[in-house]
Parts: C-alpha cells; structure tokens; sequence
C-alpha cells in the first residue's frame, strides 16, 4: 500500500467497492409498488439496503398542497426525483480494472434519473 493511501485511507478494494455499489444499485432499493394499486412510494433511507443511497448523487421533492375552496379537502402533490450516479460508466470502470473489455468498443449513455410523483388526499 502507497504512504498516500495509507495516509486517505482510500485504498483499491474502497474503490472497488463504491464503483461496485453504482454499478449494481438496483431500482428496487429506492423504491416500493403497491401490488394492488401500482401506486409508487419513494423509501426512506432507513428502508433502503444499508449502502443504497450511496449509489445516489441527489434527491429533489417538489411539493404542492392545494385545498378545496371550502377547507374540507386538502390534497398533496408530491414528486421526488432520484438522480443516480452513473451506473453504466461505473461498469465501464469495474470492467475496465478487471480487463473485460477491448479498447475502442462503443460508448453507451444512460439518462439516469428517475422520478416519482405522489398524489396524496387527506
């Protein structure tokens, strides 16, 4: 191990890991389907595997609350946009420190965010 390494802390296996943890990060940790609705509900982090949210590079809730003109009825629009770290460039790296893949070979991109939206009643 290199003196910068030992000084960081930041060793190969850690990087390794935190590529690996982007790479295969899984849509189902973030999120739950009601199986009798489809309605989508955005998890808490205590919900979420423990290294989960760091395959995440942001969370954005835009929320709007508009009640009836008579007070009885108030709903909620709520929408949460998960923006992910970039899993294919993460697989690219692991392959590439692993010596999978031949140079020159295509580049792919991958929009990755994903976005919630909740519509709630109370």
């Amino acid at each position: 191990m290199s003196e910068r390494a030992k000084a960081t802390g930041i060793t190969q296996e850690r990087v390794v890991l935190e590529l690996a943890i982007v790479a295969f990060s899984d849509l189902q940790d973030f999120i739950v389907i009601d199986k009798d609705t489809g309605a989508i509900r955005a998890k808490g982090f205590e919900e979420m595997p423990p290294t989960a949210s760091r395959a995440l590079s942001a969370i954005n809730e835009d929320r709007a609350i508009k009640e009836s003109s008579d007070g009885k009825e108030v709903v909620i629009f709520d929408k949460v946009n998960f923006k992910m770290h970039d899993k294919l460039r993460a697989l690219e790296l692991l392959g590439k420190h692993l010596g999978m893949f031949k140079e020159g070979g295509p580049a792919l991109t991958i929009d990755n965010h994903l976005t919630i939206e909740v519509i709630k009643t109370r």
